[in-house]
């Protein structure tokens, strides 16, 4: 069962457990529910009547209407986590887990170096089992508890900054050449017009944003030939898809590296650069023109590492799109079967009236989709 929280009150209140599995090794609708049905007889006589709660994640077993109104008839309320907070909600992963595998790596070892065995399907039962009996003592149970602020209940526990946002902490910059001030300047104007900050629909910051625009020429000027050419999308305030194409960026052919050679001589004895010179003046100007040389050939070669550059970012390119296009038809056809039915990831009580409705609605309409395709 993928209920953290259930599991740990599993645990620390029922003398009896039981085992399940399906075909596919995931839990399914009809394991779910099985496990309500044994959840109640196991804690009815500790209950006394009175209600009961679970908590649980956004798994798809949980938001069944068979799951929920069975909890609802036997007094169970079924709490959602938030999506996403296992790591501070969540008893088995904030305390649990971490004794777990190490008490299980301890027994895996023994195991391997004692008797040359691995773990297998035949085994895997009696090492898991005496780690379960070794690592889940009362006292560390109700420590899971406390830890996550349930029992006893304690808001203090989960503070904001475990809610905050991840930040950033590494990155990686790359660029061929530095460019200049000047550049970086454009630069930024360009991404403040074609990209500006969002403004609210009313009148006022529709006329903010339009003033924002005209004033940066010639930018202003350029903006209605961007909005019609390819890759007008990038001005567009709606995502990327990664059916729209990339920016056209050609590379241009650079020929091989040669000697300066004057037009007027074709051999390379009256190369400029290893002509016999006479004068003073001769001598600086072949000197000039050998730190010109070799500034060309600089140049030059760095230019041709751009372009290995630009081709290595190309393929990198068509593969990301590819990758992306296959993710979003898999999400489109999520979409049309549905979705899911908690998918703002918000915590809430599931078997309440609202959402109960909400779940017949769903399978209600699942059904009639189903009756459709078949038909």
């Amino acid at each position: 069962m993928s209920s953290c929280v259930i599991l740990i009150f599993h645990f620390l209140l029922l003398p009896k457990l039981s085992l399940g599995y399906s075909q596919k090794g995931w839990t399914d609708n009809e394991i779910g529910i099985e496990y309500a049905k044994h959840f109640e007889s196991q804690t009815c006589a500790t209950a006394k009547g009175r209600w009961r709660v679970l908590y649980v994640d956004g798994h798809g077993s949980h938001v069944t209407r068979g799951f929920l109104q069975f909890c609802k008839n036997h007094k169970i309320h079924v709490l959602c986590y938030p999506a996403h907070t296992t790591h501070i909600y969540q008893g088995l992963d904030v305390v649990i887990f971490s004794p777990m595998k190490q008490e299980f790596g301890r027994r895996h070892d023994k195991l391997f170096y004692e008797k040359g065995k691995a773990i297998s399907k035949e085994n895997f039962l009696q090492v898991y089992g005496e780690t379960h009996l070794a690592v889940l003592t009362p006292e560390l149970i109700k420590t899971a508890f406390r830890k996550t602020g349930i029992v006893p209940f304690d808001r203090s526990v989960i503070t904001g900054d475990k809610l905050a946002p991840s930040r950033d902490t590494s990155f990686c910059y790359f660029t061929p050449v530095e460019p200049s001030r000047d550049i970086c300047i454009m630069t930024e104007l360009m991404v403040d017009v074609l990209q500006p900050v969002v403004y609210g629909g009313d009148a006022k910051s529709r006329n903010e944003l339009s003033n924002l625009q005209c004033n940066n020429f010639p930018i202003c000027a350029a903006l209605p030939e961007f909005s019609a050419s390819e890759t007008r999308y990038l001005a567009s305030q709606s995502s990327i898809k990664s059916s729209s194409n990339p920016p056209n960026l050609p590379t241009i052919p650079i020929s091989p590296i040669k000697h300066c050679v004057s037009p007027l001589f074709h051999n390379k004895e009256n190369n400029f650069l290893t002509i016999k010179v006479s004068t003073p003046l001769e001598k600086a100007l072949q000197d000039a023109l050998i730190v010109k040389d070799s500034e060309a050939k600089y140049y030059k070669s760095e230019a041709i590492k751009m372009q290995s550059a630009m081709v290595l970012q190309w393929l990198y390119c068509q593969r990301v799109r590819r990758q992306l296009g296959a993710k979003e038809e898999k999400t489109a056809k999520k979409k049309k079967k549905g979705g899911r039915i908690n998918g703002n990831g918000l915590p809430r009580l599931l078997t309440s009236e609202m959402f109960m409705q909400v779940i017949e609605e769903h399978e209600a309409a699942e059904e009639e989709k189903q009756q459709e395709k078949e038909a």
